[in-house]
């Protein structure tokens, strides 16, 4: 009895799953697409949203910059990691400058992307606006950082990275610093060189 019941139920998932187009097969007729050079997206780009809760906040009921910079650090990891293709360390962060507070309810959208690659150390732009779920069109701009990550091996010694190649199309030898943020100009690392780059 129990054998016929499992047997009709997989019969049964299977023939409703048997019409879907899996990830795989959408994502590939997406990437042909971009292969002919309309709508290429940068592969490092990352984005993250995530909605304030009052656990979020501090005691005036605004995100805690501590949260905020969590999120930060997460998003540009993954970006750096898709580029590197193994786990990153976050080796430095450029100035922050905060424009706005950020209130409980409103959501905070992070967006990342890795914008050089040098021998062992990369830099992401990571770009930061926040709005209320009613006027999502009137986004404002919170922040802009830049951020230096690091490969390491499993000896905790730096590795190569591969180099970032530009696409068909694009005239600069390299990927112009992150144009999502507007304001956003020049290269971060204005900081001391890395002893390991």
């Amino acid at each position: 009895m129990i054998q016929t019941v499992g047997s009709h139920l997989r019969r049964g998932l299977a023939s409703v799953f048997s019409n879907r187009t899996s990830r795989k097969s959408a994502s590939r007729t997406d990437s042909d697409n971009m292969a002919d050079g309309e709508g290429y997206r940068n592969p490092t780009e990352v984005q993250m949203s995530q909605l304030v809760l009052p656990c979020h906040t501090n005691q005036r009921g605004e995100l805690s910059v501590g949260q905020l910079l969590k999120w930060i650090d997460a998003t540009a990891c993954l970006s750096a990691e898709r580029h590197a293709g193994c786990p990153c360390v976050t080796a430095s962060m450029d100035d922050i400058y905060f424009e706005h507070t950020i209130s409980v309810g409103q959501v905070v959208n992070i967006k990342a992307k890795v914008n050089r690659a040098f021998n062992s150390s990369m830099e992401v732009g990571v770009c930061v606006e926040a709005y209320r779920q009613e006027a999502e069109t009137h986004r404002r701009h919170i922040n802009s950082a830049f951020m230096t990550f690091v490969v390491l091996g499993a000896d905790d010694q730096p590795q190569m990275l591969p180099w970032i190649r530009p696409q068909p199309g694009v005239s600069a030898p390299l990927p112009a610093p992150f144009p999502l943020c507007p304001g956003v100009t020049g290269l971060g690392s204005t900081g001391p060189a890395l002893s390991f780059c």
